[in-house]
């Protein structure tokens, strides 16, 4: 495994790129039916909310009140990355809704995949199926160039200005079933990083895609590292 880091980190601002429009139409995998929720699905996207295992893996606790519940559900409509997962009768319809699942970016960092699922669907494959049919979708989405500060740290030796854009999971170290779902969907283990007291894998999957070429100033990267060695 990668060496153990901290959690502050020098960061440094690069050329990457994004998805160029905020739309993620209707799609499916061999078992499951994805969508973006809407009102109606209120009533069973509570009954994931209330579980206390499948909100815990989330990061957060079970939301029992129907105040509390609806404010995130209404959190989640709002946000375009992120869609509901649904079995697939056998004639091709939509059946229950199992989980949910997407993108999220926290500040200075990558675009993180994450999913939820009810505690009687894990272990069938579904998380699996979810990512690898999620990250289809989202690297063919159109791109647009753009600049973003990230952590050293999570930047390859050979990045400078330019880095290729990347979709990040950071799995609590104990986790070892969500681990073994992004491994199989192609992440690489970059390391571990502690945030609060609690230690955490970090995975990335760099885009298949070729980067634009807007202007690039070279050797960014390992002046920035040189810089934060000379401190200690």
């Amino acid at each position: 495994m990668s060496p153990t880091v901290p959690s502050t980190l020098p960061t440094m601002e690069v050329w990457t790129t994004k998805p160029a429009h905020q739309n993620l139409d209707p799609f499916f995998s061999e078992r499951l039916l994805f969508r973006t929720l809407v009102d109606s699905d209120f009533p069973a996207y509570r009954t994931i909310l209330s579980q206390e295992e499948t909100m815990t893996k989330l990061g957060v606790g079970p939301m029992l009140d129907e105040k509390g519940a609806r404010s995130w559900f209404n959190q989640v409509q709002e946000s375009w990355t992120r869609v509901g997962i649904f079995l697939k009768k056998s004639d091709g319809t939509e059946g229950e809704l199992i989980g949910e699942g997407g993108v999220y970016k926290q500040d200075k960092e990558w675009n993180e995949i994450f999913y939820g699922l009810k505690k009687e669907f894990w272990g069938k494959g579904y998380a699996s199926e979810f990512v690898e049919k999620f990250k289809e979708i989202w690297w063919n989405l159109p791109r647009t160039n753009t600049r973003i500060f990230v952590q050293c740290i999570y930047l390859d030796t050979q990045d400078t200005s330019e880095a290729k854009e990347r979709l990040c999971a950071t799995i609590k170290t104990e986790n070892m079933a969500s681990q073994r779902v992004v491994k199989k969907t192609g992440f690489e283990l970059k390391g571990e990083l502690k945030k609060g007291e609690v230690m955490h894998c970090f995975w990335q999957c760099i885009s298949p895609k070729k980067p634009g070429h807007p202007p690039f100033l070279k050797g960014d990267l390992e002046k920035t590292l040189k810089s934060w060695m000379d401190m200690d």
